[in-house]
């Protein structure tokens, strides 16, 4: 293919006539309106996106997923859900998304690299990135993201969390506030979280940290060390009281 032309363009058009001319057999076939539309800038590309959108939208209507506002739901080509899944307005769904049964995607959530099992609830306002497996029967919710995690069965992180680079195990509960504090100036670090455990609110842990199985952990508490099984861990902080400002 040559690109003499005005516009210094490469034709695919162009394969016909050369194929002709190379006595290759030429055929047709029929494809659906804006399959063989061309992007020639950010208006072409903008309409295609729009297509691709209603024909995923129609798709996964037709599977029975409830989509209580289809046209402000948007998917990735290999945005996988399964049965009886209900998705809520102003959803994304960025690449690498499956999603299992009886799921609920509450709005303004940003999914994507991430694993959901059954009967789980995201959101509303969550965000789940970065090779993400969420369990079954978990609840992820308002102002919460996970990243590059597990988060396994009955697992509960409920309110304005952050969780990075970590494994919690079945059964446990995340208080609001808690934050994995994985980031130490150089590298990323893990936290392990071991099944049946209660993190209280605002509580910071500093990684890399492990806390083992049927432990508490108080409310503000700054957690530096490892905690040992059925272990009870608080910070109590003096009270001080003035009596004129």
């Amino acid at each position: 293919i040559k690109n003499k032309n005005k516009k210094k363009e490469f034709y695919l058009t162009d394969l016909v006539e050369i194929f002709i001319k190379e006595n290759y057999k030429v055929s047709n076939f029929n494809c659906k309106l804006g399959e063989s539309m061309g992007v020639n800038d950010k208006e072409d590309l903008a309409k295609l996106e729009k297509q691709f959108q209603e024909e995923m939208r129609k798709k996964f209507l037709k599977k029975g997923v409830t989509l209580i506002d289809p046209f402000s739901v948007y998917f990735s080509k290999d945005t996988k859900i399964g049965k009886d899944v209900v998705i809520y307005p102003n959803v994304y769904f960025g690449p690498g998304v499956k999603i299992g049964d009886k799921v609920i995607i509450k709005s303004f959530c940003h999914i994507e690299l991430t694993k959901i099992g059954n009967s789980s609830v995201i959101g509303p306002f969550a965000r789940l990135r970065g090779d993400t497996l969420i369990d079954n029967n978990a609840k992820v919710g308002n102002f919460v993201e996970v990243k590059k995690s597990k988060v396994s069965n009955n697992v509960k992180i409920s309110h304005l969390s952050y969780v990075g680079d970590s494994v919690i195990e079945k059964n446990s509960n995340i208080g609001a506030g808690t934050i994995t504090c994985n980031f130490d100036g150089y590298k990323k670090n893990k936290t392990y979280i071991g099944e049946n455990c209660f993190i209280g609110s605002n509580t910071s842990l500093i990684a890399p940290i492990k806390i083992k199985k049927n432990s508490v952990i108080g409310a503000g508490t700054v957690v530096d060390k490892n905690v040992q099984e059925g272990s009870v861990v608080y910070r109590k902080s003096k009270l001080i009281k003035k009596d004129k400002i």
